[in-house]
C-alpha cells in the first residue's frame, strides 16, 4: 500500500490545501466551469503556469545577473585602459621626451641597440607618437626618430623633424 502511495504521489503530486477568499474562489469556479475542468485541476494549472513563469523569471535574472558581472568586468578594464591613456599629461610628455632623449643618444652614437639596453636607460615601449612605413617595414615613432623591432634587436631611423 505504501508503494502505491508513493506511486500516486510521483504521478499526481502532493495534495496541498490554500485558503481562498471566498470572491477569488467563486472566480476560479467561474472560469474553471468556463474551461470545463474542477476548480483543483483549474487550479493545479494555475499553479503549474505560477512555477513556469517562475523558472522563466528565475533563468532571466541568472542571464542578467552573468550580463552584469561581464559588463562590470569590461567596464572595470576601460576605467583602469582610459586612466592609464588619460594619465598624468605631464607624465605622458615626460615619458615621450624621455623616450625620444634615449632613441636620439643612441642614433647619434650609431651603435646597435637592444631592448634590454633601451629599457635599462628608461625607454617606455608603450609610448609613442605615430607609426611609420620606409622601405616596407614599420616604425613606431617619438616625435621625429623611430624604432623598429627586429626579434631583440632595435633599429633606429630619423623621420622628418617633429622634435620636442
Amino acid at each position: 500500500m505504501k508503494e502505491h502511495t508513493k506511486e500516486a504521489a510521483e504521478l499526481y503530486g502532493l495534495p496541498i490545501t490554500l485558503r481562498v477568499p471566498a470572491e477569488l474562489k467563486r472566480k476560479l469556479s467561474d472560469e474553471a466551469a468556463a474551461l470545463g475542468v474542477s476548480l483543483a485541476q483549474h487550479g493545479a494549472g494555475i499553479l503549474a503556469g505560477a512555477h513556469q513563469a517562475s523558472e522563466s523569471v528565475s533563468n532571466q535574472l541568472d542571464l542578467t545577473l552573468r550580463e552584469n558581472r561581464d559588463l562590470n568586468q569590461r567596464l572595470a578594464a576601460l576605467e583602469k585602459q582610459t586612466a592609464w591613456q588619460e594619465g598624468d599629461a605631464g607624465s605622458v610628455l615626460q615619458t615621450l621626451r624621455r623616450n625620444f632623449a634615449v632613441l636620439a643618444e643612441a642614433h647619434g652614437k650609431g651603435e646597435a641597440v637592444t631592448q634590454d639596453a633601451l629599457k635599462a636607460r628608461g625607454f617606455d615601449f608603450n609610448f609613442n607618437t605615430h607609426i611609420a612605413w620606409l622601405d616596407g617595414a614599420q616604425y613606431f615613432c617619438v616625435f621625429g626618430l623611430g624604432y623598429r623591432l627586429e626579434g631583440k634587436q632595435v633599429t633606429i631611423q630619423e623621420f622628418k623633424p617633429l622634435r620636442p
